[in-house]
């Protein structure tokens, strides 16, 4: 069976991993009918969890903080003027990508040989580990990317990790009490659509779909806007905060960075048997909200935006719950 894999689970794994001589995850796997005694489970890796696993989940953590930016303060000040001009908001939008560029390649850890090196050292507690092994084939991926394409490899993780804090700063912005001009902010609303559907386009690097999602959510519970919405939205909305990530850490959200497809692609009566499964140790509740805000978002961008062709295809979600002797299998729902 092949699953990808939330950080949450990582985490487990990793911390558990040294002190249990049993393979956790796929004991509960077998208990739980999802596996076969002897059947192999093997895990999918996306960045975040690549990134987990080798133990840098940490990396946002010494960012500088973009609302003490005289980038930041500047949009304000832009954005509540009476008169707004695109151009300078679209160069402004830019810039804050430019600075997360430049964020991001400065970080020590976005290095070939740093990263290969954290690649043994889990190589080597694999070793003492029943669970290791479990890591084995998705770091032998993003080790043969790392040796055989390098410049590419960096690119892609780097213009990744950007675009996450590029959501997160618009977030910011977004949800900033100040009075603001809607029509601006729509701008800037505007060219994140552009950039990911850019992004996706060039079929390289997958930007993260959740964080967007989180953008938009900001917009959508500023003051100006709670009026608008239906019943309906609002309880959605309300509902969904839960489903929130932390900003200074990875966005652990692959079941819905991973559903995100082209509308052609879901319409093929194929992709039902391609299924994603994912395994998290999120709660039900907290996977339930994020697939409710996720589903709300694509109707808002295929009802605004007149070239938007994506849509969230079915995945299959596995919800451990942590016991004493171990994981059980909480629920599976689609």
């Amino acid at each position: 069976m092949k699953a990808f894999i939330t950080n949450s689970l990582i985490r487990k794994i990793n911390a558990d991993g040294a002190i249990s001589e049993k393979n956790l995850l796929v004991e509960a796997c077998v208990e739980g009918g999802l596996l076969a005694a002897g059947q192999p489970l093997k895990l999918l890796f996306d960045w975040p969890a690549f990134l987990e696993s080798i133990e840098l989940g940490s990396l946002f953590w010494s960012f500088p903080s973009f609302e003490q930016s005289q980038l930041f303060n500047f949009m304000i000040a832009v954005l509540a003027q009476e008169e707004q001009k695109d151009e300078l908001l679209i160069r402004l939008y830019d810039q804050v990508f430019v600075e997360c560029l430049t964020q991001v390649k400065a970080l020590p850890q976005i290095d070939q040989s740093f990263l290969l090196d954290q690649i043994q050292k889990k190589r080597r507690f694999a070793l003492f580990s029943q669970a290791g092994y479990l890591f084995s084939a998705p770091l032998d991926h993003y080790e043969r990317m790392l040796v055989e394409n390098p410049y590419n490899t960096l690119h892609d993780l780097t213009l990744y990790l950007a675009w996450d804090r590029v959501c997160v700063n618009l977030a910011m912005i977004f949800e900033n009490p100040s009075a603001l001009k809607l029509s601006g902010l729509e701008v800037l609303k505007q060219c994140l659509v552009e950039s990911f559907q850019h992004i996706t386009g060039q079929g390289r690097t997958a930007p993260g779909f959740f964080r967007l999602i989180e953008a938009f959510y900001a917009f959508q519970m500023r003051e100006e806007n709670l009026q608008i919405h239906t019943d309906t939205e609002w309880l959605v909305l309300c509902q969904s905060a839960p489903a929130l990530r932390p900003r200074d850490s990875l966005c652990d959200a692959v079941y819905i960075d991973e559903s995100i497809i082209n509308s052609q692609v879901i319409a093929d009566p194929l992709s039902e048997m391609r299924k994603v499964k994912i395994l998290t140790l999120d709660s039900v509740d907290k996977v339930k909200a994020s697939l409710s805000l996720g589903r709300y978002m694509i109707e808002k961008l295929q009802k605004e935006v007149l070239d938007w062709g994506y849509a969230l295809r079915s995945v299959e979600v596995i919800c451990f719950r942590e016991e004493k002797a171990g994981l059980a299998i909480e629920s599976v729902f689609f």
